[in-house]
This record gives C-alpha cells, structure tokens and sequence, in this order.
C-alpha cells in the first residue's frame, strides 16, 4: 500500500466502523467538512474544530457541504442543517482525527494534504451517492410493493371496461394513480424535476 492510498483507506474504513444504521448522512456531512477545516488549519484535535462556545463543528452548514460536493459532481441536497443537529457527531469524528494523526497527515507537505484530502472527500462524496440510490431503489420498490398487493381492480383496472371506468370518472392511469406518473417518468429516464 502506498502513502498516498493510506488515507484512502482511513476514511473507508473510519466509515465501516460505523453500524450499518449509523452511516447516516450527518456523518458523511460531518467527514467533509471536518476534512475541509483541515486544509487551512492541519490540527487534528477535535477541540481545534469545535465552534466557539459550541459543541457544533465549526463551519458545518448546508452550504458548504453542498459545495463540497459540487466539486465531486454530485449536486443533490445531503442535508437541511448540514450536520449542524447531530449531537453525537463531535465522538464519531475523533476516531477519524485520530487515525488521521496515527498516519502523520499532518506532517505531510501542503501540497500532498491538499491531494488527500480531496481523496478522501471522494470517497465520502461516493458514499453520499450510494446513500442517495439506495433510497431512490427503496422508494421505488415501497411504490411497486404498494400497488401489487392493492390489485389493479383497486385502482379502477382489470375487469371493468372502458366505460365502466368512464362511467366513474375514471379513464386512464392519471386519474386512477395520480402519483404514478411522476414515478413512470423517473423510472423510464425522464429528467423531470
């Protein structure tokens, strides 16, 4: 393993430490911008990131998560409050600030940080996306499960007719299922927002 994926690692395996209930989105907020604190100032006491006369992680806002992440490209909202409101977040990042010191990240050149972190940034920005998917598949799948074990007489389909429908003012999808228009243009790839 080189130095440079050492760091890599710290963050996967600082993330893996976690339950799998605990990988939350505070947490990845909390990485990144815990990590950003870290390229103007490389102290890697927890104390050092704490906002003044707070508890809170300086510098953790909506914002600045979201432009973190814009420059992984991924430009969904992680959070509302930006980690702000996660009272145990302060103890789940002293492992990371730990490890990081355990591997002298800060005794590495400004440049060489300022390439790890961005790696590290990377990873945490990945595992924001595969939180983003895994509740747009979740979503999905709660809507089809729904729908199945409804029945399609439920909703105004199967063995009435045409007219029938018509008669009860129902006449297609959009008048049985409001709802699943939006979801038929998202799962066949249409860009609506």
């Amino acid at each position: 393993m080189t130095d440079t994926s050492l760091f890599a690692v710290i963050i996967a395996d600082w993330w893996e430490s976690f339950p799998p209930r605990s990988r939350s989105r505070g947490n990845i907020a909390g990485g990144l911008v815990i990590l950003e604190n870290l390229r103007e100032n490389i102290d890697l006491d927890i104390e050092a990131h704490k906002a003044t006369g707070s508890d809170q992680l300086r510098n953790a806002s909506r914002q600045n998560v979201q432009k973190i992440l814009a420059r992984f490209g991924e430009e969904r909202t992680l959070l509302q409050e930006g980690g702000r409101t996660n009272r145990g977040l302060m103890k789940n990042l002293q492992p990371l600030l730990q490890s990081l010191a355990d591997a002298g990240m800060d005794q590495l050149s400004r440049e060489s940080r300022e390439s790890e972190i961005g790696n590290m940034q990377a990873v945490l920005a990945d595992k924001a996306r595969d939180i983003f998917n895994a509740e747009k598949n979740n979503f999905r799948l709660q809507v089809r499960h729904d729908i199945t074990r409804a029945g399609w007489r439920d909703f105004g389909v199967g063995s009435q007719t045409t007219e029938n429908r018509r008669s009860r003012g129902i006449s297609g999808w959009s008048k049985a299922l409001p709802s699943l228009s939006c979801l038929r243009h998202q799962e066949f790839g249409s860009q609506r927002r």
